[in-house]
């Protein structure tokens, strides 16, 4: 059979005995990544949880017909938007950062790691100017705003260490500290 396949085992180079280990863990972009997916879901379901209350409705009297009706304000962007809204802001200025620095097509895809790398310190910025903002606005609702800016942040960095955990768990798993 003149086809047949023969493998055969190279030396090591420079006479090295190497142990090729599995990438994984603190060296592989997909596993840093958890402390984003972390962050991501943290903030995203924060101010969910012990929302239980709802917000007041408040009364005015009219003295025409003397009765009482509801007041409905219109006070603008919640906080929860204002911060998205924001950390959006921030992602799309770190792409167009990314694009003006180096006209590469290389340059979008570092953009896109170092993004997905250092998301929760974008999203801690986003929170963080968005406490700024929501406590000098004049709101009639701006102690339930700023709770809910307080469990945003509460869930980034509670999602970012969970997220690290498994990383550093993954990385055990598959021997990235040997």
């Amino acid at each position: 059979m003149a086809n047949q396949i023969h493998i055969e085992k190279h030396a090591p180079e420079r006479r090295k005995k190497a142990v090729t280990t599995l990438h994984c863990g603190c060296t592989c972009c997909c596993c840093c990544c958890l402390h984003t997916i972390g962050s991501i879901i943290g903030a995203a379901v924060a101010p969910a949880f012990s929302s239980g209350s709802r917000m007041p409705i408040t009364y005015y009297y009219d003295e025409e017909t003397g009765k009482e009706y509801p007041l409905i304000k219109k006070p603008g962007l919640s906080s929860v938007t204002f911060f998205w809204w924001l950390t959006s802001f921030f992602v799309f200025l770190s792409f167009a950062a990314g694009i003006v620095m180096s006209a590469t097509g290389e340059s979008v895809l570092i953009t896109a790691v170092l993004v997905l790398l250092g998301f929760p310190v974008l999203q801690l910025a986003s929170a963080i100017i968005t406490i700024v903002v929501y406590a000098c606005w004049p709101r009639y609702d701006k102690s339930r705003q700023l709770k809910h800016l307080a469990k945003i942040t509460g869930g980034i960095a509670l999602g970012s260490i969970v997220g690290g955990l498994i990383m550093v768990g993954i990385a055990f798993v598959f021997g990235a500290f040997r």
